[in-house]
């Protein structure tokens, strides 16, 4: 398992926004330590990350392929792909063909596309084999991925922050999570770490958050708390450091 995360904020309707995509590097294998892998990869030619939770390799031809060697190479083979619809198509496409179907039907598997379109929007789109979440857990795993959908632009930024699908000043100002994994942790202690954390902020001898970059190695901060939670108190530690994290605007993708 895993914890992905990827924050879009909204500053001045789309005028000015910038994204965050966060993940640990934690591989675990029937809930024991495998390897450290990279999780969250960026996709240069497109100012853009994709990020993977769940099943972190399957065997092709008798070999085993992690996710993460397999996006890489995805990525450079797909340089010509212009927009991030038709790349989650793509990829969406060829791991249907590549990841036999028991092992999906035996995995929770899913990917997070987080970049900008050519509007200079931002874009989120996402995709699974899962088709229901019963309480932290999910349920109705299946055998193949579902379609890609665009769940910020063509839905949320609609249906929750009033955007009318056109003026970049309809929509109202606001940050959007989306998050994948083992995210019990991130449920429960994000919003509590900011309340301590704020009080903290306002104290004369501390820094505050000056900038973007500054609130991007606050998210991260948080992220290796709750893998320190894990280290120390979990039964499967399946959250753990080193943490990456991506921060982008529409003309630019930076790792921390």
């Amino acid at each position: 398992m895993t914890l992905i995360v990827n924050e879009i904020h909204i500053l001045d309707g789309f005028r000015n926004t910038f994204q965050l995509a966060i993940a640990d590097r934690r591989i675990t294998r029937n809930g024991k330590f495998d390897s450290n892998r990279k999780k969250i990869l960026p996709i240069p030619y497109l100012k853009a990350t994709v990020s993977y939770f769940g099943l972190a390799s399957f065997i092709k031809n008798s070999k085993e392929i992690y996710l993460t060697d397999w996006l890489l190479l995805f990525i450079r083979n797909n340089s010509t792909i212009n927009n991030l619809k038709d790349f989650s198509n793509r990829l969406c496409q060829l791991l249907n063909k590549e990841i036999d179907k028991e092992i999906l039907n035996r995995n929770i598997s899913g990917f997070h596309i987080s970049g900008y379109n050519n509007q200079g929007f931002p874009e989120f789109w996402h995709f699974s084999n899962i088709n229901a979440m019963v309480g932290w857990n999910y349920g109705n795993v299946l055998p193949q991925y579902n379609q890609p959908t665009s769940d910020f632009l063509e839905r949320d930024a609609i249906n929750l922050f009033g955007w009318n699908g056109q003026n970049c000043d309809t929509n109202k100002n606001a940050i959007q999570f989306y998050r994948n994994g083992d995210i019990r942790t991130h449920v429960l202690a994000f919003e509590e770490i900011d309340k301590f954390m704020l009080q903290i902020f306002k104290l004369s001898d501390f820094n505050k958050l000056n900038n973007e970059e500054d609130y991007a190695n606050y998210v991260k901060f948080k992220f290796e708390l709750i893998s320190l939670i894990y280290t120390n108190w979990a039964k499967n530690k399946i959250i753990g450091k080193p943490i990456d994290v991506y921060i982008f605007k529409k003309d630019y993708l930076k790792k921390l």
